[in-house]
């Protein structure tokens, strides 16, 4: 398990990508980290996820290596 922390106006849907590579994953984001999917998500928040799960590792280590973050608005 790996932990993620989130950034400024990130949703739990820009959390899902950028840790599963998909929406496959989002219940189970949320289950293990939030009360209900409409919890606010704070800056700093940090989100537990399996990143044996995630779709594509290549694309979430090219996210981390580079510093990049999805932020929808």
């Amino acid at each position: 398990m790996l932990l993620y922390k989130a950034v400024s106006d990130q949703s739990i849907y820009d959390i899902c990508l950028m840790t599963y590579g998909s929406f496959d994953y989002l219940s189970k984001l949320v289950f293990d980290n939030m009360e209900n999917i409409d919890s606010t998500i704070l800056v700093g928040q940090e989100f537990s996820w399996d990143e044996t799960l995630a779709t594509d590792q290549n694309s979430n280590q090219t996210l981390i290596n580079n510093n990049l973050t999805i932020t929808t608005l």
